[in-house]
């Protein structure tokens, strides 16, 4: 048996298998639209089973210079396909960026920016959620946000953005401008700086994006600087490795594949995303350029390393099967007999429409890896399901 099954009974759904001939018939459920009322470019998932919280939640801030923002947070119930949702005020201003503990359930981080004095600020703070009280506090919402500390990044003039440690049994944080990059240590609701990186590598220009290599301990982070990607270790501060030219334009996002070792994704404004291999950084493993215009975000499925999404300003969501750079190989299921059965070919598993701007931001669910959000800049936040052909190609493994 496949063991990460039997870590994520409660909420993987198996669809029925119809079939109609030798074609299986889907059966998908349709997309569930939510809006803000302004324009947003930020969303992150709540809930992960490290931490045992099992409720699919999704969190996004809005941008206006003229009214009050505010976090929303959507709660989709599987079961029913309903969505139940909140939102809080977020008096620091615009919101450019969330990300949730992966330990405590409770606590994220917003970076932003408002405007004091006639001047713009930016700056970071670490929040957490009130619960409300009762017997059956459990099945609500929370009521409310309380900020626990703004984190001294010390101001340089840019959007601050964080990165929480990926591996149980760390509170650790990153927060990165421009310019630096500052270790945090979390104990008790206080934050203390552990050690800061500085932008000095050559032929490399300003940070941009980054993400927290789960693997190797949870000991390296990839940044990155114009065209170019740079990762380093937190211990030593010394780089891992550096590929100059990643990308032929801006680089977006980079994300680590989860389930691979050494492998990770690119995206970037020459509308490409490319799958490298760290120990070989010469050439991508594979590119694929399914979008018209820059590709803002890219994610691996937190369990099924095949799926990947994409966000884009071609207002374009793509699901794209990438079988050639997975931890396991797949099989086609159209061929019934399982000794014929082919390798299944990298593809675009689906085209999502539902978007009619730019789309900054694509997460899966961290609790149910069939669920998926995007959102996209006027608001629009779209919870989209996996194919069922798809899940049942994959179950062949």
């Amino acid at each position: 048996k496949n063991s990460r099954w039997r870590i994520r009974p409660p909420l993987v759904s198996y669809p029925a298998p119809l079939r109609k001939g030798n074609k299986m018939e889907e059966q998908s459920k349709p997309p569930i639209i939510y809006g803000m009322e302004y324009q947003g470019r930020s969303l992150a998932n709540r809930g992960s089973l490290v931490n045992d919280f099992e409720r699919i939640q999704f969190l996004c801030g809005s941008q206006t210079l003229q009214h009050e923002n505010k976090i929303h947070m959507i709660e989709y119930n599987d079961t029913e396909d309903v969505i139940e949702k909140v939102s809080f005020p977020h008096p620091e201003g615009e919101v450019w960026h969330i990300r949730c503990s992966v330990v405590q359930s409770t606590m994220f981080t917003t970076s932003y920016s408002k405007v004091s004095d006639g001047t713009l600020i930016y700056g970071v703070g670490l929040w957490s959620f009130e619960e409300p009280d009762g017997p059956s506090s459990e099945a609500m919402l929370p009521s409310n946000i309380r900020k626990i500390t703004p984190i001294d990044h010390s101001y340089t003039g840019n959007v601050i953005k964080t990165l929480w440690n990926p591996q149980n049994g760390t509170e650790q944080l990153v927060t990165f401008d421009s310019s630096k990059m500052k270790l945090w240590r979390l104990d008790d609701g206080t934050l203390e700086c552990s050690s800061e990186i500085e932008q000095s590598h050559r032929g490399l220009t300003s940070f941009t994006c980054g993400s927290w290599n789960p693997h190797h301990n949870a000991n390296q982070i990839a940044l990155s600087c114009g065209e170019g990607i740079r990762a380093v270790d937190i211990r030593s501060k010394e780089s891992v490795f550096s590929i100059d030219h990643a990308h032929d334009q801006q680089v977006r996002d980079i994300d680590f594949n989860p389930n691979k070792m050494y492998h990770f994704a690119s995206c970037g404004d020459d509308c490409q995303v490319h799958f490298w291999d760290s120990r070989k950084t010469v050439e991508p493993l594979l590119t694929r350029r399914d979008h018209s215009h820059w590709v803002w975000s890219v994610r691996f499925n937190p369990t099924y390393d095949q799926l990947v999404l994409t966000g884009s300003s071609d207002s374009q969501v793509f699901l794209c099967r990438v079988a050639s750079v997975a931890s396991e190989p797949m099989r086609d299921l159209d061929d019934d007999s399982s000794r014929n059965r082919k390798e299944v070919l990298d593809c675009v598993v689906k085209e999502y429409e539902e978007h009619e701007d730019s789309v900054y931001c694509v997460e899966w669910s961290g609790v149910d890896p069939w669920i998926f959000a995007s959102l996209s800049y006027d608001g629009r936040l779209v919870l989209n399901h996996v194919p069922n052909k798809e899940k049942f190609n994959i179950f062949t493994i």
